[in-house]
């Protein structure tokens, strides 16, 4: 995260971007899917913790405001490739993605405050 100013995991249809100011994107990489923006807090270093609480959308599709998610993701060591090929949404982050195991720990819906 130092070198580009972020961490980009991907499973090859979500983008979940790790921005180093403490915003969280995700996005899909095709025309249609869940998007996610918020922020991230980071507890751990081996592996790497990552808590994220944000407001759930869709693109090309009926979202409901408000709808906030609490997910925690787990990644451990490895190390970044640079980004191949494209995302047809058009939001294909730039730079470099994590090559290396991550695990979706939870995800859960935020009642409103």
């Amino acid at each position: 995260m130092k070198e580009d100013g972020s961490l980009t995991l991907t499973d090859g249809c979500t983008f979940f971007v790790f921005h180093k100011n403490g915003k969280f994107r995700s996005f899909p990489a095709g025309f249609s899917g869940r998007t996610l923006d918020g922020t991230w807090s980071s507890y751990g270093r081996n592996p790497a913790t990552f808590t994220v609480e944000a407001e759930a959308g869709w693109i090309n599709g009926a979202s409901a405001p408000g709808d906030r998610r609490r997910i925690v993701f787990i990644v451990h060591n490895g190390s970044k490739r640079p980004a191949e090929g494209g995302s047809i949404s058009g939001r294909m982050p730039t730079g470099q993605v994590w090559n290396g195991y991550y695990i979706i720990d939870e995800f859960v819906r935020v009642p409103a405050s």
